[in-house]
């Protein structure tokens, strides 16, 4: 009876083609898992930006720009984004302080400008919500130098859309202090502009100082702030 093995010539050439096929599925599949991540960071960023319009259609908001303004509206104050956990993507948590509607007025219209800026580095910055798409997502945070974070200072604030600049025009914010009293604001740039229904106004530096010294003055009583929530910003172009 004539036994014959495999030879090691043999042997090593299944292993190469083994080697070769496993590489191959290992790709695939890394490149679905990527496709998926991308097509979750993107639904994100249209969740936001839709319950953005929903919130300006419906007047939640609060601001209407005009022609040559833009309002920005903080992710932690759009409401009724319907996605499952809402402040993550598929890569990681997103930053907050760079996370953010624009609304602009162009042409009479309202566009909505979404940026998204996660821990792991992956962007959207400043897309037209009828443009999102998995290609504009970026990584190694690609764009975020180019951005100021919304958090204290803010006096000057200002973000870049279309090659136009929009600068900080008034903000609206509400404090909430040490002691659950709930005091809401309005603050301008050249400290113009009051409101009826704010307990304190003032210019933007007004809001630094507060931030930096984690007080606020109201009724000539100062107030520990325990946490600031800012509402909306208001920019303008001019």
């Amino acid at each position: 009876m004539n036994k014959k093995g495999f030879t090691l010539i043999e042997i090593l050439a299944v292993i190469v083609i083994i080697g070769i096929v496993s590489s191959i599925g290992i790709v695939a599949v890394s490149s679905n898992i990527e496709r998926a991540r991308k097509s979750d960071f993107t639904a994100l960023a249209r969740a936001y930006g839709e319950a953005a319009r929903t919130m300006k259609g419906s007047d939640l908001l609060g601001y209407d720009p005009k022609e040559g303004e833009a309002v920005l509206v903080p992710f932690t104050q759009v409401k009724g984004v319907e996605v499952e956990n809402g402040d993550k993507t598929a890569y990681g948590d997103i930053v907050e302080e760079y996370c953010y509607v624009v609304i602009t007025k162009e042409n009479g219209m309202n566009k909505y400008y979404v940026t998204l800026v996660d821990e792991s580095g992956h962007t959207m910055i400043g897309v037209d919500y009828n443009e999102i798409d998995d290609k504009l997502v970026k990584s190694d945070n690609e764009g975020v130098s180019t951005l100021q974070p919304v958090s204290y200072p803010l006096s000057a604030f200002a973000i870049t859309l279309n090659e136009k600049t929009y600068r900080i025009k008034r903000m609206r914010v509400k404090f909430e202090t040490d002691d659950e009293t709930v005091i809401t604001g309005y603050f301008a740039s050249d400290g113009s502009e009051a409101a009826a229904n704010a307990n304190v106004h003032g210019p933007i530096t007004d809001f630094d100082q507060a931030l930096n010294v984690q007080k606020v003055t109201y009724n000539g009583n100062q107030y520990p702030i325990a946490v600031t929530n800012i509402l909306y910003i208001a920019l303008t172009s001019n």
